[in-house]
């Protein structure tokens, strides 16, 4: 099924939250165009806030629980038969996980270090489009948490590699 006709399918709001504010709609590597947009908001957001961390930390569970009914009210009205391996498949036009994922790789991120967001990007990237290890194992769930997971783990680990990699 082609991207235009998977979207008539999404009800218009839960449409534009779960495609990443249309990012996902990109007819190629939507999920990086997903974890670029992510990245633009989370510049927005520590430019902005003197308490950076808290906000993020914030913005980071509203993302994950908005996506999350999002991505559920989209899944729940894709046409009977959209299922792979018996669960629902993971539409590459859905990057609010990704959202969240590149969200949780930037944690405590300096916005002024260009070589530590863009590694941040890089891991997150890797990992969600490897899926080594516990990042596939999660995916397996299924439905809107296993699109969900995936990602927050994938984040996870490019969190802590990245961390790990700075303060060496």
């Amino acid at each position: 099924m082609r991207q235009g006709e998977l979207l008539r399918f999404f009800p218009k709001l839960h449409g534009l939250l779960a495609t990443g504010l249309y990012s996902g709609l990109l007819p190629f590597s939507p999920g990086t165009f997903g974890s670029l947009v992510a990245v633009g908001l989370w510049y927005a957001l520590v430019a902005n806030v003197s308490s950076a961390i808290s906000a993020q930390l914030v913005l980071l569970a509203i993302i994950v629980v908005i996506g999350f009914y999002s991505i559920k009210a989209c899944i729940a009205s894709l046409p009977a038969g959209e299922t792979h391996a018996d669960k629902e498949i993971d539409p590459s036009i859905i990057v609010i996980d990704e959202f969240a994922g590149m969200l949780i790789a930037l944690l405590g991120a300096d916005p002024t270090n260009s070589l530590q967001v863009l590694s941040a990007f890089a891991l997150f990237r890797a990992f969600d489009i490897i899926k080594p290890g516990p990042v596939g194992w999660v995916e397996k769930i299924g439905g809107a948490t296993g699109i969900m997971a995936d990602d927050l783990v994938a984040g996870l680990a490019a969190l802590v590699l990245g961390h790990w990699i700075f303060h060496l």
